[in-house]
């Protein structure tokens, strides 16, 4: 009798156990332990396909237009890659999933048809707030080349994909528009004055060569940078004014004014800045309108020019 009220008893367990799901998880989950978060009494449906993000993008700064960056070259003669010259690669970095950027930059130089890999970029990663880039100076082995390459993979540090699109710059050609001289390594400066008009070629006389006259106040004075192709310091015909691709031009003040003071203590100027001289042209002013700080004004100083 009480085997049979056993076997009862588990006949009764068991079906309750079936119609309330709890045994078809068990034996669908036979290693399911008191740790699991299968909660008893629930279905567990199939898992999906992984979870993906959207692939990382660049765009150039200047224009935003997608898969496209910005390219800055400064280089020591307009028209001819040489070594020393710079190039800086510029872009925007996005991605919607918020991956940080991870993308590499790799730089070529072609050489009689065949690429050469530039060494030692500087490269920075864009953040959401700045841009990222990548600049590289030219080997002395790039002597003569016909053509500079880059090649950008876009990727983030971490998402699923993190590998974007190959972006490749088969010809940055000598002659390419977008690639702008902003500052020359190798240019020359010279301080004329402004009537004599000069220009290449024109034999104006530059007052920073030596033996070269006094300045005069109320006198107005240019600055002229231009590509001293045969670095003899005089701007000869055919060497081209990059005067208006100067980002900086700062005139100075600099020397004693032992002469203009005579017996009284002289004044002393450590390349001063003249405050508010930052254009190609510079008026020496009267005593009572100079920036320097000194009794006898202008007068007494030399005049100079910082640029880049």
């Amino acid at each position: 009798m009480t085997l049979v009220l056993k076997k009862t008893a588990i006949i009764l367990i068991t079906v309750i156990l079936w119609l309330s799901g709890s045994y078809s998880v068990v034996i669908a989950n036979p290693e399911t332990t008191a740790d699991s978060n299968i909660i008893p009494g629930t279905r567990m449906s199939k898992e999906t396909a992984r979870i993906q993000g959207r692939k990382p993008t660049i765009s150039a700064p200047s224009t935003h237009q997608p898969d496209a960056v910005d390219i800055n070259r400064v280089s020591a003669v307009e028209g001819k890659f040489t070594p020393v010259d710079t190039l800086k690669l510029i872009y925007d970095y996005y991605d919607e999933d918020g991956d940080v950027d991870k993308s590499t930059v790799n730089w070529f130089y072609t050489l009689e048809g065949v690429d050469y890999p530039i060494p030692d970029a500087v490269n920075t990663l864009a953040d959401h707030s700045t841009s990222g880039s990548s600049m590289v100076t030219l080997p002395p082995q790039a002597e003569g080349a016909s053509a500079i390459k880059a090649r950008i993979q876009v990727a983030s540090a971490y998402g699923y994909p993190n590998i974007g699109k190959l972006i490749t710059i088969n010809e940055m050609s000598q002659s390419n528009t977008h690639i702008t001289a902003e500052k020359l390594t190798m240019a020359t400066g010279g301080i004329f004055l402004a009537t004599d008009n000069p220009h290449a070629g024109s034999g104006a006389q530059d007052y920073t060569l030596p033996g070269a006259p006094n300045l005069i106040i109320g006198e107005t004075y240019l600055f002229r940078a231009w590509n001293d192709d045969n670095k003899n310091r005089v701007w000869d015909t055919n060497e081209t004014d990059i005067t208006r691709n100067l980002k900086k031009i700062q005139w100075i003040l600099n020397g004693n004014n032992v002469m203009a003071v005579r017996s009284k203590s002289p004044s002393i100027l450590d390349k001063r800045a003249v405050s508010g001289a930052i254009t190609d042209q510079y008026t020496i002013p009267i005593n009572s309108r100079s920036k320097s700080g000194a009794l006898a004004g202008d007068q007494g100083f030399n005049l100079m020019v910082e640029f880049n």
